[in-house]
């Protein structure tokens, strides 16, 4: 049972191999259907997707399977109606999923560009939003900015992808480091719970 107000993510399929999860909102509840709001107002969901619902219950992370029923914009507010099938699973291995990087702060310096979007992380790589043009396969050095901290690495280009006339979004794995201890690559788990979290408390009033 999903009660107003639980904070959950939803993985979209999107057909590549990326798992991001996306932050929404349970703001209604019947016998087996639901309606959640979408923290990205701008995210493509379609009536009958499949998709994976988690969250965290009793202290663990679980996933289930849900199929969207319809999509609604309200006050410039995406809201999903979803019917859950199954029972929830140990999600536990979450740090292999991006997580969707909105509403938090971090940002990027990749390359010669300071100050760039980063658009979701995962334990080995993250995405993020430039104007400078790279080949698949290019080494970048890039510098990290969360909480405070900065965490510097090497990445590599895995994709490329045009945003508007001007900004590609790249997604990016991160080389070992040469200092694992205080490097990027080392840094990039803790930094994707530690957004999880922040999602899924902001809403709850935790933070």
């Amino acid at each position: 049972m999903l009660d107003p107000g639980t904070n959950v993510f939803l993985l979209i399929p999107d057909g590549t191999e990326e798992r991001v999860l996306h932050p929404a909102t349970v703001v209604r509840a019947g016998s087996d259907l639901y309606v959640a709001e979408l923290a990205e107002s701008q995210l493509s969901v379609a009536e009958g997707l499949d998709v994976f619902l988690f969250r965290e219950r009793d202290r663990t992370f679980t996933q289930q399977h849900a199929r969207i029923q319809s999509v609604d914009v309200e006050n410039g507010k995406t809201h999903v109606s979803f019917k859950t099938t199954g029972e929830p699973v140990s999600a536990e291995s979450r740090d292999c999923y991006r997580v969707s990087a909105i509403g938090t702060e971090i940002s990027a310096t990749f390359g010669p560009e300071e100050d760039c979007r980063v658009l979701d992380v995962s334990a080995t790589g993250f995405s993020v939003c430039a104007c400078q043009r790279y080949a698949i396969g290019s080494r970048v050095d890039a510098v990290l900015r969360f909480e405070g901290d900065l965490h510097r690495g090497t990445v590599v280009i895995q994709s490329a992808r045009p945003m508007d006339a001007e900004r590609l979004r790249y997604g990016v794995y991160c080389l070992d480091d040469k200092q694992p201890a205080a490097g990027l690559r080392a840094a990039l788990p803790r930094i994707n719970l530690a957004i999880q979290r922040q999602l899924l408390q902001r809403r709850s009033g935790l933070r």
